[in-house]
């Protein structure tokens, strides 16, 4: 059969209607066998954002997650083999479904949820160490652009959402309802040695690892936030940076 009709199908299995699919399981039983299949795939789906999105998930209960996923699965069905990292998007179709309005910011935490995924999965490199900068002459530090570690995420949040969100994910939970009012928030997840982590960061460390992550140099960095936030402290963001383990080893070692 051509790759046409697989297309068809795999799109029949999503919910998209396909005439000349459909025509073709016209015998009996046909249409029950792929109401089952298509059942099995969405369940496989949900199942799938359900482990990706915990939070999302705990804060909503299943009954709530599970038609909301279904809702994302029809519009964004896999289009890989693997679903480990299935739900790219899920956040976005957070923020526009109709019956989460209730929680403004369940979003944010799905946004927090993706990168703990992404962090998780992410390849693997070396981390800029103490020990090394210590080496380097200061003239050629400031000229240095570290960038973040490969499985560093930034996230710009319009909810301070982070402790909410660590506590489920490490099993502490604090309700469905923490009555949060909005508030920006930034914070970084990545994974320093093999383990996840999270730091909620100020305006001014956001906007310096911000740019450190578009390849920018140290004293370049330090100068940009600087006029945007003049009690900023990169020695102490830098400091910070290192001892954390979110900057790349790649370009010093």
């Amino acid at each position: 059969m051509s790759r046409q009709f697989y297309d068809a199908f795999a799109d029949l299995v999503s919910g998209v209607a396909s005439e000349p699919v459909a025509r073709r399981l016209e015998r009996p039983g046909q249409a029950d066998r792929l109401a089952v299949y298509r059942n099995n795939v969405a369940s496989s789906a949900i199942e799938a954002l359900r482990a990706a999105y915990p939070v999302v998930n705990a804060l909503t209960g299943p009954r709530f997650f599970s038609p909301m996923a279904k809702a994302f699965w029809r519009g964004c069905p896999p289009r890989t083999r693997g679903l480990s990292g299935y739900g790219d998007g899920f956040a976005d179709h957070v923020a526009g479904y109709q019956p989460a309005r209730m929680l403004p910011y369940l979003a944010d935490i799905a946004r927090l949820d993706r990168a703990w995924l992404e962090a998780h999965h992410a390849v693997d490199g070396p981390v800029c160490r103490p020990a090394q900068v210590a080496m380097l002459a200061p003239a050629i530090l400031a000229d240095l652009p570290p960038g973040l570690h490969p499985s560093a995420r930034l996230l710009d949040l319009s909810w301070p959402v982070h402790e909410i969100w660590q506590r489920h994910r490490s099993g502490r939970s604090i309700g469905r309802d923490p009555g949060l009012a909005a508030q920006a928030q930034s914070a970084l997840v990545w994974r320093p040695y093999g383990e996840v982590r999270s730091v909620v960061l100020d305006p001014g460390s956001a906007c310096f690892l911000a740019r450190l992550n578009d390849g920018k140099a140290l004293a370049s960095a330090s100068e940009y936030t600087l006029a945007r936030y003049p009690d900023f402290d990169p020695a102490a963001a830098f400091g910070a940076a290192l001892s954390a383990g979110y900057l790349s080893g790649a370009i010093v070692s």
